[in-house]
């Protein structure tokens, strides 16, 4: 009882956090509804600015861990890896955004500017249907941000001239990337595909107004004003905290307008997605046991309000919370719907963020056109192992074992870290003679970029470097090459083997 009594407090916690039911903040939601309905394909164009001060954010992570009980050394080493994240960093958007809501799809196009650079992002899409897109220009200006944005070790060869030139060539080969394609990823048939698209949308919108008006007929946010053309909005974190608690009382004392609404709400939403008579009546009859153990649901409700209260009386917290405050407004003039935002997150006189924003919206004249050709990731990955290969390659290869498991976890030694994808980490296993551990040959010459060869007549196993061949001093066991980690040696490696509490580690380097 008191998992569907939770289900169907988040459901409405998710529904009515933020707005409420007075003249001014009905006609807000009817003023968003009309331009959802009145658009076949809508048409955003926009701005923002955003300015992250990294030194302020260090500082409320530092906070933040300390509160969770992590010791000061521990926090200290968790802050040693944001050395590269120092200062102010201002960033300019420029995007453009069409949606189609008859068949949930998406296209945005984001151009960013840094420091008067210039970084197209090029264009994403997302479909119900189609999946995930992005533009290799994506990948590339995310690199270029990424090395301009942070103090990196210009040494690197990540970030070094010869590999940004490769790694953009190749980029360029593809103009598009197909991160998620819904049939092959998810497995879905295209009947499952069609009806992940909601019908009826006109009927969505609808109940939405309706079940705020039937369900929160007394309850106001007080946030939300009426201006010329339009409405603003107007909160601090505080207040957005003491809402929810305003929120939670006001279900507590009005449990049953608040549980009829939300299942009429419900129901059209799941009749539009096309659910099934028996899964609409399993909602009907977690209503009504909501309904009939009201007292369970005021339960519930006193739960979660005993939690946000302590958790805003968490000293970090309550910073966190005094420090956001946010403005909005949106406004009507002909066919066009104006809006701006403006976020700011402070903490102890630092301002950790803050985003200023402006907004036009309008009927497109087209509509959301997919890709047609694209790659996989895969393909990507691929490319950027063979060019990090080129640029920091092996250098030598780790061997972790206790000799109470029967396996081995083999890691690449490079001279960097590894910036994308991380090092190959193969779990092997190995074989113990005569108190001697023994690895698998061809895993680890693998790893080390060697060639193996196998003379079945002598059942023996070697390696070719150049012109010359080495006979490995090996042992077969069900059909698999062993050697001992010395055995590197006459390959030209050094090899160094410790033990520390039972952790055996064996390095075999050039």
């Amino acid at each position: 009882m008191r998992r569907k009594l939770a289900a169907v407090l988040c459901t409405l916690l998710c529904l009515t956090a933020f707005t409420g039911c007075s003249a001014d903040e009905v006609g807000y939601l009817q003023m968003s509804v009309d331009m959802l309905k009145g658009m076949e394909v809508s048409e955003t164009t926009g701005e923002a600015e955003i300015t992250l001060d990294f030194d302020a954010m260090k500082t409320f992570a530092a906070d933040a861990m300390l509160a969770s009980g992590m010791t000061q050394e521990d926090v200290d080493t968790a802050m040693a890896g944001m050395t590269d994240f120092d200062g102010k960093k201002n960033v300019k958007l420029e995007y453009t955004m069409l949606m189609n809501m008859d068949d949930m799809s998406f296209m945005f196009d984001v151009d960013a500017t840094y420091k008067n650079q210039e970084y197209s992002f090029g264009r994403w899409y997302y479909g119900n249907k189609d999946g995930v897109y992005i533009s290799t220009e994506t990948v590339w200006s995310a690199y270029r941000l990424m090395r301009d944005m942070t103090d990196v070790d210009t040494d690197s060869y990540f970030f070094s001239d010869a590999f940004a030139q490769e790694w953009k060539a190749m980029l360029d080969r593809d103009q598009y990337i197909c991160v998620l394609d819904m049939k092959e990823d998810l497995g879905l048939t295209q009947e499952e595909l069609d009806a992940l698209i909601p019908s009826g949308y006109d009927s969505l919108y609808d109940a939405a107004v309706n079940m705020y008006k039937d369900g929160f007929s007394g309850f106001t946010t007080g946030m939300v004003t009426r201006i010329q053309n339009g409405y603003q909005i107007e909160a601090t974190g505080t207040e957005v905290g003491q809402m929810l608690v305003s929120l939670l009382d006001y279900m507590a004392q009005n449990p049953e307008p608040v549980i009829n609404a939300l299942e009429e709400y419900l129901k059209v939403t799941m009749q539009a997605s096309g659910a099934t008579e028996a899964e609409i009546a399993d909602l009907t009859s977690s209503m009504q046991a909501a309904r009939d153990d009201v007292e369970a649901f005021r339960t519930v409700l006193a739960d979660v309000k005993d939690a946000v209260e302590t958790g805003m009386q968490n000293e970090t917290v309550a910073a966190l919370l005094a420090g956001f405050h946010y403005t909005g407004e949106v406004t009507k003039v002909n066919d066009r719907y104006y809006g701006s935002e403006n976020y700011q997150m402070a903490y102890k006189g630092g301002t950790m963020c803050a985003v200023t924003s402006s907004t036009r919206t309008q009927e497109a004249r087209g509509s959301v056109v997919f890709p047609s050709i694209s790659v996989r990731p895969d393909a990507i990955t691929t490319e950027l192992e063979t060019l990090t290969d080129k640029y920091n390659p092996v250098t030598g290869v780790s061997a972790t074992w206790y000799y109470d498991e029967p396996t081995a976890f083999l890691t690449e030694e490079r001279a960097e870290p590894v910036y994308w994808g991380g090092s190959a980490s193969p779990i092997v296993e190995y074989v113990v003679q005569d108190g001697r551990i023994y690895l698998p040959l061809r895993s680890i010459c693998d790893m080390l970029g060697e060639t193996v060869t196998w003379d079945q007549a002598t059942k023996t196993a070697s390696v070719v470097q150049g012109e010359t061949v080495i006979s490995m001093d090996s042992i077969l066991v069900d059909s698999t090459s062993y050697i001992g980690v010395r055995g590197f040696e006459a390959l030209g490696y050094q090899v160094t083997y410790t033990n520390t509490d039972g952790q055996h580690v064996a390095t075999i380097v050039k």
